[in-house]
């Protein structure tokens, strides 16, 4: 996996949506909608109110996020929502 840290005062209109998502918990998942065609899917990581996200990038033999979220069906419906913990 790789991690992002996504920073408090990005200008961009996705980066504040990010950052407010990204520094909650109970470990949310941030979800988007990039390139007019792809879902990513990020996991809430650190501190709370430290905003910082660990993009899924891959599993076992899917390589790539899109191909990821496309074979596990992750959309926005999962955007916001706790993520269990443990097993």
């Amino acid at each position: 996996m790789a991690a992002r840290t996504i920073a408090p005062r990005m200008p961009a209109t996705v980066g504040r949506r990010a950052t407010r998502r990204c520094s909650r918990r109970p470990a949310p998942s941030y979800v988007y909608f990039t390139y007019g065609m792809h879902w990513m899917a990020n996991i809430a990581c650190g501190k709370e109110e430290v905003p910082s996200a660990v993009l899924i990038r891959g599993a076992g033999e899917i390589c790539g996020p899109a191909r990821l979220t496309k074979f596990l069906a992750i959309d926005k419906a999962l955007n916001g929502r706790p993520l269990p913990v443990g097993t």
